[in-house]
């Protein structure tokens, strides 16, 4: 990973610790030459009322819609949100089990204000979204 792009994603993190938000523990990687920052909200065995209301605070704060995305195995799934910051994608996600996973939120990513990432990049990003898998 392009060092530059870890110093951006690590900047919008320290920001991002700053706010009144709830924890998450956070990996900092880079996808289609994009830097990701990607938070995980509590563990599988956290009440889902909890992650989701933790969820809603992220939600909130980042402008974003949570969605919902079923593991292939049917085992459950993961409910996320997604934006931009200062370039950086944020990600904010909790697993959860298939009888606590919420039937009501959207179930494909909505991502707003995409940075500009080249041609090439933004090929691949658009594809990821096309897929959903």
């Amino acid at each position: 990973m392009n060092a530059r792009m870890q110093q951006r994603a690590a900047r919008v993190l320290v920001a991002l610790l700053g706010e009144d938000l709830p924890q998450a523990t956070w990996t900092i990687s880079e996808h289609y030459s994009a830097p990701r920052l990607e938070g995980q909200l509590g563990l599988l065995s956290t009440p889902a009322a909890i992650k989701l209301d933790r969820l809603q605070m992220w939600a909130d704060h980042l402008d974003a819609e949570i969605v919902s995305k079923r593991y292939e195995n049917q085992t459950g799934g993961s409910v996320s949100v997604t934006s931009y910051v200062d370039g950086v994608r944020v990600t904010v996600w909790a697993a959860f089990l298939k009888k606590d996973l919420p039937a009501s939120i959207g179930s494909r990513p909505s991502v707003r204000g995409g940075p500009d990432i080249g041609a090439e990049a933004e090929d691949g990003y658009r594809a990821e979204q096309d897929d959903p898998s």
